[in-house]
């Protein structure tokens, strides 16, 4: 896969399901209003992981499944961040 077609999947897959995945980090971050910041930076974290991964996602038999639990490991991960400062 080229750079271009693998810069307009990764585009695509940012189109559909950025707000969807900043909504459900944010649906997390419920009970921390002061936090709703961190759900785009958890979901930053997810699309520059799966610009890591891209290969293994074209063959991945549920995209959108491997993004929603992605985007909880870095909600984890970011919530431990600032509870730690």
């Amino acid at each position: 896969m080229s750079d271009t077609e693998r810069d307009k999947f990764l585009e695509q897959l940012y189109e559909l399901y950025f707000d969807r995945l900043v909504r459900f980090c944010r649906w997390y971050l419920r009970a921390y209003p002061d936090l709703y910041y961190m759900a785009e930076e958890c979901v930053q974290d997810v699309f520059y992981r799966a610009t890591k991964e891209y290969r293994n996602l074209l063959d991945h038999p549920d995209i959108k499944g491997w993004l929603f639990r992605c985007s909880k490991i870095a909600y984890s991960t970011c919530s431990r961040l600032t509870s730690a400062i």
